[in-house]
């Protein structure tokens, strides 16, 4: 005998993060339309939204780029400088600047613009 199929748990007007569940979707089989405090309308997963194997969206993910290159913008190097004034004076991406700072280089070669080989 076949176990008794599972009912779709009702999350209308529930509120995830900065997220607000709409309605269930035509579109994903077991999805749901779904709107950012920033106005954007998208449809999700159930899986995405629940995180079986990451946390779930709290966000979408231009608010996620958003917050994540402000984190950037705002890390201060011991000189004073932040990343980003080093990226514009140097001509490097700010992800360029931002991985080089994560990964433990001295300050003063954040800025070194790569060779290139002939």
């Amino acid at each position: 005998m076949k176990p008794p199929y599972k009912r779709r748990i009702d999350l209308t007007g529930k509120r995830q993060g900065k997220i607000t569940i709409l309605r269930p979707s035509g579109e994903i089989s077991g999805g749901w339309v779904v709107r950012c405090d920033c106005g954007k309308t998208y449809h999700a997963s159930m899986s995405s939204l629940k995180g079986y194997y990451r946390p779930g969206i709290r966000s979408c993910e231009d608010c996620r780029d958003f917050v994540a290159l402000g984190e950037k913008l705002s890390i201060r190097l011991k000189d004073g400088r932040t990343i980003s004034q080093v990226a514009r004076v140097s001509g490097l991406s700010l992800n360029l600047v931002y991985y080089r700072h994560r990964r433990g280089w001295p300050d003063w070669r954040l800025a070194e613009v790569p060779q290139r080989r002939a």
